[in-house]
């Protein structure tokens, strides 16, 4: 700066007449978002009433770990978080390095702690159903993953015999109802599900997965109404992953609460938020609300806080061999970074580890094991054969000789239930 400026400003300051420093200016500019965003809080809490806590209508909640949770079954969670991870990861990989993969994916790392805990928390034979967002679910509930990698590649030997692909999984025989690829009606064929179980008389329960833009839909008050009004076994576990969609799109922008369980009080249920990042504090929210369900007492809800590490669908931004999608223009990579130091399937093994369950050995062997299965799951899959077309129609109707009658003769509808 010359002499001549220099003084210039000097004189100006000296004055006082128009100068703005840029230290000045911006704190000018904080002082006036401070007093913007004071008045705009301000405003909304005028208009809205300050909220209840989520627990109004507490949940009673047990410590299930250790007490009931065995050695195996706490390891076995572990595997069952490390094959949903190297799933989806081995899913991304192969979109990203192998021309003509048929495969896609919405992909789920970072939320296997929510499918984990929750699943582990149900029978073989409760039911579950998943959304658009489910490989994760299928492998919690136990499908096979020979056959999931089959199904995403349309091949006749998948879960669905090529017809479904990725979010049309399903397994009946280990209790998985399926995906839905709309957001939003999964919830009524979970409570619809829960309902046919109530009839049956055998003390199961349902239980459906969703993202948080359920709770932006019809179907999901719906749902949660008539599962309360008629006490239907019946657990929805929200998996809020902060996005809605991949435009960047949060749930707050959309429904004026900060958690979503707060909806469930509008109904007399409990509502429950419980940190997706940890497999144990899902599996301890979700059991008490199972045994709350298979008890006759009704639905639960129940918002899993987490993060999905790649977009929200397919796999831009990501790398091969690299975990997670950065780069996104609708978040920042130091943001992915923060929830990526709080992975589930880390502090599930740090758990393991400190107690004493698994060396560090052991838990490494153990990650080797599941990559070696997900690797063998995948080329099994590749070898099999595709559909046939002269089958194109199967499945499209009714085959059998006769339709059974979709009530039992002892079970009409609108009976009332004690």
């Amino acid at each position: 700066m010359s002499d001549t400026i220099e003084k210039t400003v000097e004189e100006v300051k000296a004055e006082g007449k128009g100068f703005i420093s840029r230290r000045n200016f911006l704190k000018g500019l904080g002082v006036t978002g401070a007093s913007v965003a004071l008045f705009t809080t301000g405003t909304r809490l005028l208009a809205t009433p300050e909220q209840e806590p989520v627990s109004k209508i507490p949940l009673e909640r047990d410590i299930y770990w250790p007490e009931r949770l065995t050695r195996e079954q706490l390891i076995e969670m572990q595997r069952k978080m490390l094959q949903i991870r190297w799933y989806d990861r081995t899913v991304a990989d192969k979109m990203l390095t192998e021309k003509g993969f048929r495969g896609y994916m919405h992909g789920s790392p970072g939320h296997e702690a929510c499918a984990v805990g929750a699943c582990f928390a149900l029978n073989k034979d409760d039911w579950m159903a998943g959304y658009h967002r489910s490989h994760h679910h299928a492998i919690a509930k136990g499908a096979n993953i020979r056959k999931m990698a089959a199904e995403i590649i349309f091949k006749a030997s998948g879960t669905n015999n090529g017809y479904g692909g990725s979010m049309h999984i399903m397994q009946a025989d280990v209790g998985m109802l399926g995906e839905d690829g709309v957001v939003g009606p999964g919830c009524c064929y979970g409570a619809g599900a829960g309902h046919a179980l109530r009839a049956r008389g055998k003390g199961q329960v349902a239980l459906t997965f969703g993202g948080d833009a359920h709770a932006t839909t019809p179907y999901f008050h719906i749902s949660l109404n008539e599962a309360a009004t008629h006490k239907i076994p019946w657990v929805y576990v929200i998996e809020n992953n902060q996005y809605l969609d991949a435009r960047g799109q949060h749930i707050s922008e959309c429904i004026n609460v900060d958690d979503i369980a707060i909806m469930a009080t509008a109904y007399n249920i409990p509502g429950v938020v419980v940190d997706g990042m940890d497999v144990l504090d899902v599996y301890n929210a979700v059991k008490a609300a199972v045994e709350r369900a298979r008890a006759g007492r009704g639905p639960t809800l129940i918002e899993c806080k987490t993060y999905r590490y790649y977009d929200h669908f397919g796999v831009r931004g990501a790398e091969p061999g690299k975990l997670g999608s950065f780069g996104l223009g609708y978040r920042s990579d130091r943001e992915l970074l923060s929830w990526l130091a709080r992975d589930p399937i880390d502090k599930h093994r740090k758990t393991l580890v400190q107690t004493g369950m698994l060396t560090e050995r052991e838990a490494d062997a153990l990650e080797e094991e599941v990559k070696a299965e997900i690797r063998d799951a995948f080329r099994w899959a590749e070898a099999q054969p595709v559909p046939r077309a002269e089958d194109g129609l199967r499945h499209v109707f009714v085959e059998e000789e006769s339709v059974l009658p979709r009530m039992l003769a002892d079970c009409p509808p609108w009976k009332t239930y004690a």
